[in-house]
């Protein structure tokens, strides 16, 4: 384990609130335990029954299913590569917008993490790196070692999209309307629509607010580029 940083955006996180209260699962401390477990690149060995005892060592938790559950909501990926004994791993997607690692860090020793991972933030602070690398869900990256395969972003756009319409999170805005329009921005601007762009154009949105209050709603999207 070691020592990582935890921004005080973090505790106000309401996606994975959300997600804690919909799963009853310990997400949240699970999330700042892996951060802790994994590398200087945000990487680690998929390892339930290590982890679940590195980050949950005195409660009676079903550790996979937690990771399950971040994963299934964005914050995580689980990866494989070819040829490294059916070992699986995981990888934070937003890891280097958080942390600054000291230098005498031993690097990774393991495998990258497909490129076109989709995440969300942990932080609203800053906006997830995105690589113009297409929308090639689920082939990952092909390299000296041989074909990373990966485990998730392996369903179609309207399957996706379907998904994070259910998120509590997004359930007061129109979803398809703000993909079409984030299309469209990267049309005009020559950007690359990925949805990893798409989750970050989502978290940008102000939510509409209670009406009922005479407060008005609002469309605005904070920092587009």
């Amino acid at each position: 384990m070691r020592i990582r940083t935890i921004k005080p955006e973090f505790f106000t996180h309401d996606r994975l609130f959300d997600a804690e209260i919909e799963t009853k699962l310990p997400l949240r401390l699970a999330y700042i335990g892996l951060w802790c477990a994994a590398d200087r690149e945000g990487r680690f060995r998929w390892e339930p029954r290590r982890l679940k005892a590195l980050i949950f060592p005195y409660d009676k938790i079903d550790f996979a299913r937690v990771l399950d559950a971040l994963v299934t909501r964005g914050f995580i990926v689980k990866y494989s590569k070819a040829g490294v004994d059916d070992a699986s791993f995981g990888s934070i997607p937003s890891w280097h917008n958080h942390q600054v690692i000291n230098n005498r860090e031993r690097a990774s020793q393991l495998p990258e993490p497909p490129t076109d991972q989709h995440s969300f933030d942990a932080c609203g602070t800053r906006a997830p790196r995105v690589d113009d690398a297409g929308q090639g869900e689920g082939k990952g990256r092909e390299g000296k070692e041989g074909k990373e395969v990966a485990e998730v972003s392996a369903i179609s756009d309207e399957d996706w999209l379907k998904q994070l319409e259910i998120l509590p999170a997004y359930n007061l805005i129109d979803v398809r309307r703000e993909y079409s329009k984030m299309q469209t921005w990267c049309g005009v601007n020559r950007k690359m629509p990925s949805r990893r762009r798409f989750v970050a154009w989502l978290n940008r949105i102000e939510k509409p607010m209670d009406a009922a209050k005479g407060n008005r709603a609002h469309e605005s999207i904070i920092d587009r580029s």
